[in-house]
């Protein structure tokens, strides 16, 4: 039976006010802009050391994602080496002057030399009061060869009429490019760091999104239970658990 794939209702804007509220109602501390210049794993001692400039921060475990990077682990025994993986995903934002009603929000282009995915997200921002029935924000996903030009804008909208995202008469008005690198690690890398490091290595199995959603769904559904304050322990200084985040 394969692994079934979800992605949530209200999309980003929900996961990032559910997020927030969850963090508000912890003694999670968030860091952001944060570059980590060495992660020191101890199993002998039960200890991660993370080092962040003249910051460091001690735990039990650390946590690490698909977006992680970790160019700099060791252990007592020596360097640990991560090899990176180069997964370019340019991606597009166009603002299309278009009065014509949508006839779809999503399409996914099965074999398309350059479009892989595009999504009218007018209805998800802040002004689309004033966009909806005139103008469409629209987000395309590239393939990883595709180079930005002038040409490129004009091929994407006649294709978008083509298909029927934009109307006969749409016309582009403004767009923004983005060199996007989808995350560096994959599930292999990081069962590996987990075998290698037991438990003071854990991970958020979510190289498919949308199918680490899916993992977690049945308990995500019901209300997240926070547990009460831990005792202060004699190891003092050191947390329970220390999230390394991606590069974006």
């Amino acid at each position: 039976k394969r692994q079934p794939s979800y992605y949530v209702r209200g999309g980003v804007p929900e996961m990032l006010g559910k997020v927030k509220t969850i963090l508000s109602a912890s003694d999670v501390t968030v860091r952001y802009s944060t570059a980590i210049d060495r992660i020191h794993i101890d199993r002998e001692n039960d200890l991660v050391a993370v080092s962040a400039g003249a910051q460091q921060f001690r735990a039990r475990t650390i946590v690490v994602t698909h977006g992680s990077r970790l160019p700099n682990i060791t252990s007592p025994s020596g360097a640990v080496t991560v090899e990176e993986q180069i997964h370019r995903r340019p991606a597009v934002h166009l603002l299309v002057r278009d009065e014509t009603p949508p006839r779809m929000y999503e399409c996914i282009f099965a074999a398309d030399r350059l479009l892989k995915y595009v999504h009218d997200v007018t209805r998800f921002t802040s002004d689309s009061g004033t966009l909806v029935g005139r103008k469409k924000i629209l987000v395309l996903a590239l393939h990883a060869h595709v180079q930005r030009s002038e040409e490129l804008y004009d091929a994407i909208i006649a294709k978008l009429k083509r298909v029927g995202m934009v109307g006969s008469n749409a016309v582009l008005e403004d767009h923004y490019w983005q060199d996007v690198f989808l995350p560096r690690l994959g599930d292999a890398d990081l069962m590996r760091l987990r075998a290698e490091f037991g438990p003071q290595i854990e991970f958020l199995k979510t190289e498919n999104f949308a199918r680490g959603l899916g993992y977690h769904a049945a308990r995500w559904a019901t209300k997240i239970r926070f547990p009460s304050p831990r005792s202060a322990s004699a190891y003092e200084g050191v947390e329970d658990r220390v999230a390394v985040g991606g590069d974006r």
